[in-house]
């Protein structure tokens, strides 16, 4: 099943990330973002209206949030009983990466994949030992 992505945020971080996709891995034509409470546009009308247009594709939805509990990751909560629906919180840009590589994997595999990689992504370089680290690192 082919798969589309949703990057949701508060603000225009998913903007943000999407742009910092493009320049990357160049154009991604089934990722889409919503950006909430950048103007005065009802978000969870928004939100619903996405769902709508998606599930006309007849693909698998990953919906990709900024915060878990945050307002957009609550609005979408009331979706992940559909089976072709999945909801990440906590995105970042190697989770997002990780996925589009691995788009050909069975979905609930490709997200936990991500997740693991991703997670291990996030690394606090303060007491790193750089002599110890390759030119490419």
């Amino acid at each position: 099943m082919d798969k589309y992505f949703v990057l949701a945020s508060h603000g225009k971080f998913a903007e943000g990330l999407y742009n910092t996709l493009q320049f990357i891995m160049g154009k991604q034509e089934n990722i889409m973002t919503i950006c909430a409470y950048i103007d005065d546009d009802d978000i969870e009308k928004k939100i619903d209206k996405t769902i709508v247009e998606l599930t006309d594709k007849n693909c698998d939805i990953i919906v990709l949030t900024d915060v878990y509990g945050g307002s957009i990751n609550n609005i979408f909560l009331k979706y992940v009983e559909r089976p072709n629906i999945h909801l990440v919180s906590g995105t970042n840009l190697p989770l997002i990466m990780d996925m589009l590589f691995n788009q050909g994997m069975e979905t609930d595999e490709m997200i936990k994949k991500a997740i693991e990689s991703a997670s291990k992504a996030i690394i606090y370089c303060k007491n790193i030992d750089y002599s110890k680290q390759d030119e490419d690192f």
